[in-house]
């Protein structure tokens, strides 16, 4: 199982959430850990979902997961860009 924390990259001064470069989004154990995550964008969760589950659990070296090195939101006018890392816990 992994530990996996979103940061954000590059922000757009327009966010609606008011994200920051080097703000946090943190997974473990398949929660979402308010206590060390900085804001939570109900726009940026749903771009991220379909990403956790393969995130956050082992699988294959080969499998195309283990290459995502970054998420963005889906908002066109003010993108917001998570860096991926994993940490094995």
């Amino acid at each position: 199982m992994y530990r996996v924390i979103l940061t954000v990259k590059e922000a757009h001064p327009g966010c609606a959430a008011g994200y920051k470069v080097g703000e946090k989004i943190v997974i473990e154990r398949d929660m979402i850990v308010m206590g060390k995550t900085d804001r939570l964008c109900p726009y940026a969760l749903g771009a991220l979902l379909p990403y956790l589950p393969l995130l956050a659990h082992e699988t294959s070296p080969d499998d195309w997961i283990n290459r995502k090195e970054e998420i963005q939101c889906p908002d066109p006018k003010t993108p917001v860009i998570f860096s991926v890392n994993r940490e094995q816990i």
